[in-house]
């Protein structure tokens, strides 16, 4: 009986304690006779008075210096490093990490292929023309004659006249043939050029008072030898107008031999409608 007594006091004792202190013996480590601690602070008589909320000048401040600054200094974010704390690479996008700067996609321009003058029926590069000389003085025949050599002699050299092959004169002043040969020159760009062998062209010219006519044709690329090769090809422009291989290398071909032909016929219509030296004034100067 005396037994059951002291059990019933000390479980109704650990009840009551448990029930002030809230936890079973407090904290971990702590003991359940530790007594609670009480607060030695005295209380003010006199509440203290609440602080004003800061101003929102004040708050943007104290927010502009939390770290965002130059060091030391109490200057806004945006007058120390660039991106105002933003990760590397971010232009001010959601993520993180670097970005990787984007190449710019190359655009392909296709080269539309180039057609000198052609000649359907002889199946032939023609350039042919006639050249009216209205405002020409004492321009017959054998006068237009003479003014072609000399202009041919200062453009091919005066071996020319003597080669029969290369050249055919009418003895009655009234036509001129000639098979020349000049280096081909190709345009790289608008400052530099390079000689790509040599071309051969065939010309005629007939002559009439105040009028000529021109006749250019048989156009031949001559290659020089390459690699194992010890001749010269011989490839016809035809070849680099038909050809659907190789469209910008052969259009640079077409283009050096179209120019030369048009700076012969703009030079030759000089040459023969200039007014002879018999022919100016004394006050021409």
């Amino acid at each position: 009986m005396k037994k059951m007594i002291l059990t019933t006091i000390f479980v109704s004792s650990s009840i009551f304690a448990i029930a002030q202190n809230g936890t079973w013996g407090g904290s971990w480590g702590e003991t359940s006779n530790e007594k609670p601690k009480k607060d030695t602070k005295k209380k003010d008589s006199k509440a203290e008075p609440e602080k004003p909320a800061p101003a929102a000048e004040e708050v943007k401040d104290s927010a502009s210096t939390d770290g965002y600054g130059e060091w030391g200094s109490g200057e806004s974010k945006d007058n120390g490093w660039e991106g105002g704390g933003k990760a590397w690479g971010q232009d001010g996008a959601s993520g993180s990490g670097l970005m990787k700067p984007k190449n710019a996609v190359p655009v392909f321009v296709k080269e539309e292929k180039m057609f000198l003058p052609y000649d359907s029926i002889r199946k032939l590069i023609v350039y042919s023309g006639i050249k009216e000389l209205e405002q020409c003085e004492l321009c017959s025949e054998d006068s237009l004659y003479y003014r072609f050599k000399i202009w041919a002699e200062k453009e091919f050299g005066a071996k020319i006249f003597k080669d029969k092959k290369a050249i055919g004169l009418d003895q009655k002043f009234q036509k001129i043939t000639m098979n020349v040969k000049v280096p081909l020159m190709i345009e790289n760009n608008k400052f530099v050029s390079t000689q790509n062998g040599e071309a051969q062209v065939a010309f005629t010219i007939w002559f009439q008072p105040y009028r000529y006519k021109y006749l250019f044709t048989n156009f031949v690329h001559e290659v020089p030898p390459t690699g194992t090769q010890t001749q010269t090809q011989q490839i016809y422009f035809e070849y680099y107008q038909d050809s659907k291989n190789n469209i910008e290398g052969n259009n640079k071909i077409l283009k050096a031999i179209d120019k030369k032909i048009k700076t012969w016929i703009d030079k030759i219509g000089v040459a023969l409608n200039d007014k002879p030296i018999s022919l100016s004034n004394e006050d021409d100067w």
